[in-house]
């Protein structure tokens, strides 16, 4: 034939297409095939202005399905990079009715993220901004929004960082309920280090609402990547929101996991006040009964001098008689043999005294004396259990925008 068809676009045919005026009425058309999308990216990378205007005035109006569709959304990406800074603005201002649900398709983020990483005007960032405000926190824990404003904090002059930057930390509890907003919240706390103008403004944010990020299942990350990532003063004020609240913390799956950094970031002196609350006789006794307290106790163990240790040995043992959970009370008695051996004294037994004439504890101590197979086993120490912190939320870095096929 004499024009490319919709369905069948070979290279053959394109070949005979050289000049603008043969795409007229076309582009929509080609744009949603493969071989045609490729076709309209070579011609815009010739950079010919008439094939530019003609491509832009025949897809401006339709931009949100071609950002959205499989092959449209690479020409797209080309056609941004074609654009003036003009032609941008207008593509911008026809965005405004749907940019929240392109930034929300798995084709559209990475067309939007595409066109973010091209503005180099602050007048481009404001209208952007302005369009996406009111849905920031929504992006952000969406699974494809939230790539989309990574790359604003990114990409942004500073203005336009401030602004988004303000938006996730005056909602920051909120955001940090999801795997997908946690990314932006840490990516938020490594802009606010010591130093930057965001860094006491998040600071105060985090000691505010530490109690309530702590205990969620992805705000205790975004706790943990501030101690890790901030320095000692900065932690220190973190800390200090836990003073009293130790045990309650603890005996929590997901906070008890911050217990244990804040016990390892403490110093010295605030980590024997951490310890000295948990080991008080009212509080072990709560403690003991805990699955993740043990946790926490293991790392207290590792990090206590040998006085300290002997003080939590004390308190274990006080308490351990109370214990019905057969299961719990073997991992508690592997903290006790453990902590004898950490203060140099020779344990009495492997399993307590108070449990002697237990069935089932004698029944554990037969195996634990023979191992397996009948073989001697060489006791309970060996090391201290593995504390299961759940794993970490995925690392949902903006990933580049989709390159056009070749």
């Amino acid at each position: 034939g004499s024009g490319p068809s919709s369905r069948f676009f070979t290279p053959k045919s394109r070949d005979t297409y050289e000049g603008a005026p043969d795409l007229s009425g076309r582009v929509m058309e080609l744009s949603k095939i493969q071989s045609g999308s490729r076709y309209l990216q070579r011609q815009l990378c010739k950079g010919h202005p008439e094939t530019v205007m003609l491509i832009l005035s025949e897809v401006e109006e339709n931009l949100t399905t071609l950002m959205t569709d499989s092959y449209g959304n690479y020409l797209c990406q080309q056609l941004f990079q074609a654009c003036s800074i003009r032609q941008r603005k207008n593509m911008l201002e026809k965005l405004r009715p749907n940019a929240t649900r392109i930034a929300k398709d798995r084709r559209g983020t990475h067309a939007l993220q595409s066109l973010i990483g091209l503005l180099s005007t602050a007048e481009e960032e404001v209208m952007l901004i302005d369009t996406l405000r009111d849905h920031l926190v929504e992006l952000a824990s969406d699974c494809n929004g939230t790539h989309v404003v990574q790359r604003m904090l990114i990409c942004f002059t500073e203005q336009g960082v401030d602004e988004v930057f303000h938006q996730i930390r005056n909602n920051i509890t909120e955001v940090a309920q999801s795997p997908y907003g946690l990314c932006v919240v840490k990516k938020c706390i490594t802009l606010a280090t010591e130093g930057s103008r965001f860094h006491q403004a998040m600071l105060h944010t985090l000691c505010t609402h530490a109690m309530h990020l702590v205990q969620s299942p992805y705000g205790n990350y975004a706790v943990q990547h501030a101690m890790d990532h901030w320095p000692e003063d900065a932690v220190r004020r973190i800390l200090h929101c836990f003073r009293g609240k130790m045990l309650s913390l603890s005996i929590q799956k997901f906070s008890s996991n911050v217990v244990e950094k804040c016990i390892e970031k403490a110093d010295p002196a605030l980590r024997a006040e951490f310890v000295g609350e948990l080991i008080k006789p009212d509080k072990m006794a709560v403690l003991i009964q805990s699955s993740y307290g043990n946790y926490v106790v293991q790392k207290a163990l590792e990090l206590s001098d040998p006085e300290q240790a002997k003080a939590i040995q004390k308190a274990i043992n006080k308490n351990l008689k109370t214990l019905q959970n057969h299961r719990l009370r073997t991992k508690w008695e592997r903290i006790m043999h453990s902590a004898y051996k950490y203060i140099g004294e020779a344990s009495p037994s492997v399993l307590s005294n108070s449990h002697q004439d237990d069935p089932h504890i004698q029944q554990q101590q037969q195996q634990l004396r023979m191992g397996p197979m009948g073989a001697p086993s060489m006791g309970m120490g060996g090391g201290m259990p593995h504390h299961p912190v759940p794993p970490p939320a995925m690392a949902f870095f903006p990933p580049p925008a989709a390159p056009a096929p070749a």
